[in-house]
């Protein structure tokens, strides 16, 4: 009788202990689990921070030269989210998931980014636009440098939209690409899916609530860039 009460009593502190012991390592599992996830955005943002502090120093670094002037330099693109990775105005904007980075540049700048993360020749360029020294962002891609401009009446985004090649020439082949206006808080206002049978392409987007209108996309279907700038 003794015996048995010995035994259960061994077996009832064997229980503790094995209890206190899965306790402990579901405490410890939940701390790695926190600190990992605070390591993984602090490391993204710190990632998306040196990209975007790279653009704008080589964008400042461009418009400190003479109109007319490109330089290139080598970028290791994070992974990021779009449309909230984008230029408007002055900043780039970088983001993914719950990390973002904001720089801005001594100008505004307009641009392309890549839709995939690595290492990628940047390419800054000053261009004169109706008498203005302009700032484009571009990639040593098949499409190097997007040019955008446009005009606004009443409801409708009248817009001109030209493919270049890293040389500066407008491809003349056949680009489609998809458009897309967004509010300040990214909600999509209104997108479209049009062809640029030359290089180049004369269009108009219908916004319903062209106020609320802050920033548009150009993505050329299957290129692996996104071109953004401010409206």
């Amino acid at each position: 009788m003794l015996a048995g009460r010995k035994r259960g009593q061994i077996a009832l502190d064997y229980l503790v202990i094995v209890g206190l012991a899965m306790a402990l390592i579901v405490l410890l599992i939940g701390i790695l689990v926190t600190y990992s996830g605070s390591l993984s955005t602090a490391f993204g943002q710190d990632t998306l921070s040196t990209a975007a502090t790279a653009i704008v120093e080589q964008v400042n670094y461009v418009y400190s030269l003479s109109p007319g002037s490109m330089s290139t330099t080598a970028i290791d693109f994070p992974t990021m989210d779009f449309p909230a990775s984008h230029f408007c105005g002055k900043e780039a904007i970088l983001s993914y998931q719950n990390s973002f980075s904001v720089a801005q540049a001594d100008i505004n700048m307009s641009g392309l980014l890549p839709t995939t993360p690595g290492l990628d020749d940047l390419l800054v360029r000053s261009v004169d636009v109706n008498g203005t020294d302009t700032i484009q962002v571009g990639l040593y891609r098949s499409i190097s440098f997007v040019g955008f401009n446009y005009t606004l009446s009443g409801n409708i985004l009248n817009y001109s939209v030209e493919f270049y090649n890293y040389s500066g020439g407008i491809i003349r082949s056949p680009q489609v690409f998809e458009l897309s206006v967004y509010s300040p808080s990214e909600a999509l206002i209104n997108n479209t899916i049009e062809t640029a049978l030359s290089g180049t392409y004369l269009g108009s987007i219908l916004l319903t609530n062209p106020q609320a209108a802050s920033f548009l996309l150009i993505s050329p279907l299957g290129k692996g860039v996104v071109f953004s700038t401010c409206i």
